[in-house]
């Protein structure tokens, strides 16, 4: 094989990767966003539903870089 095929095939896995690292990150974050909805119907403290909120907005900063690294990487494949 040659240097430019294995370039390519290293930088094809290192697509691969990167599509089923945001894959496994989004079901992970489904499953976070989905419980800190349900605490947050819960719970009256202020100080407690800030937590909440603030674990809630950096859940939705993942979801967001994740879904731009599968769009990336689906573009360069």
């Amino acid at each position: 094989m040659i240097p430019e095929q294995h370039a390519r095939r290293d930088a094809e896995q290192a697509i691969d990767f990167a599509l089923s690292l945001a894959h496994t990150l989004n079901n992970l974050l489904q499953v976070v966003n989905g419980n800190l909805e349900l605490l947050s119907n819960r719970v009256e403290d202020k100080q407690l539903r800030g937590y909440i909120r603030n674990a809630q907005l950096a859940a939705q900063q993942i979801t967001e870089l994740a879904h731009d690294l599968n769009g990336h990487s689906a573009g360069n494949g």
